[in-house]
């Protein structure tokens, strides 16, 4: 016997004719006739539940803001500030000056793009509510500096962008813009920039600060939507909110339309997250 055999056992041999076989690697199962047509169970595409016809299930669609006409910025007509600009007036000072603003200033310029349809967002099946999809729908111009930037920016990127990404990418760009169009209304002077160290503001209308201010530190109102958006923006950053007990993470105090909730919701989770206010 050769060693190869050896380490090769020998097949089964058959005790009465003696002779070698292999057992089937998997059971052969024998073939079968489908069952006549008239034998087939009927499975309806409908189904017929107190009258009324439901459809068939499908695969399930995700969750999206409902898409408006881009005539809902007709409703903003009247305004002379973008939700940007009036967060910038109403900023607390630091060390007694008036502060650039950051993240806060894109959260509220995707809110304000969502409330007026521009924005469009898709809920994140898994994951925080900063992961939903950013999409533009309308790309023309809106007139007005600081969300004129955000549309240039996405119709530059081509493509959706995350809640989060989109806080975290355009802050600068947006806060550039939004000081760049008060100093051009005259409500603010700006000495040096936001990358300068001492860099700083200098309301000149202090009269609009003034108002947009209790505007925002009064309690939510039912007439002023937009103050309550401010702040929620204000509370949702490292600077206005802090936790009471059993509380993990402040509360959205705005009621959202429907186009814009997904949006607000994912852009002010973003602005939680990055500012370094999560708990």
């Amino acid at each position: 016997m050769t060693r190869a055999a050896a380490r090769c056992p020998a097949p089964p041999v058959c005790r009465h004719c003696r002779r070698s076989w292999l057992p089937p690697l998997a059971p052969v199962r024998p073939n079968r006739r489908p069952p006549p047509a008239d034998l087939i169970p009927h499975r309806p595409h409908r189904l017929l539940i107190d009258g009324a016809q439901t459809p068939n299930r499908t695969k399930e669609q995700p969750v999206t803001d409902t898409a408006v006409a881009t005539t809902a910025d007709a409703a903003y007509a009247s305004d002379l500030l973008s939700l940007p600009e009036e967060l910038q007036l109403a900023l607390p000072a630091i060390t007694g000056h008036l502060r650039f603003g950051s993240m806060d200033i894109a959260v509220a310029a995707l809110i304000d793009l969502a409330l007026r349809g521009r924005i469009v967002a898709t809920k994140s099946r898994f994951g925080q509510p900063s992961s939903a999809k950013l999409t533009l729908v309308d790309a023309t111009p809106i007139g007005n500096a600081p969300l004129d930037a955000v549309i240039q920016a996405f119709t530059a990127r081509g493509k959706p962008w995350k809640a989060y990404s989109a806080v975290t990418d355009l802050w600068a760009t947006v806060s550039e813009a939004t000081t760049a169009s008060l100093v051009a209304r005259g409500a603010l002077a700006a000495h040096g920039t936001m990358r300068d160290r001492d860099g700083r503001l200098e309301p000149l209308d202090q009269a609009l600060r003034d108002d947009t201010m209790r505007r925002v530190d009064r309690a939510p109102a039912v007439d002023d939507p937009r103050a309550t958006v401010l702040l929620d923006i204000r509370q949702h950053s490292a600077w206005g909110w802090t936790p009471k007990p059993g509380q993990t993470r402040p509360p959205v105090l705005a009621d959202y339309p429907e186009n814009a909730a997904i949006t607000a919701r994912g852009a002010l989770s973003a602005l939680y997250i990055a500012t370094g206010s999560a708990i």
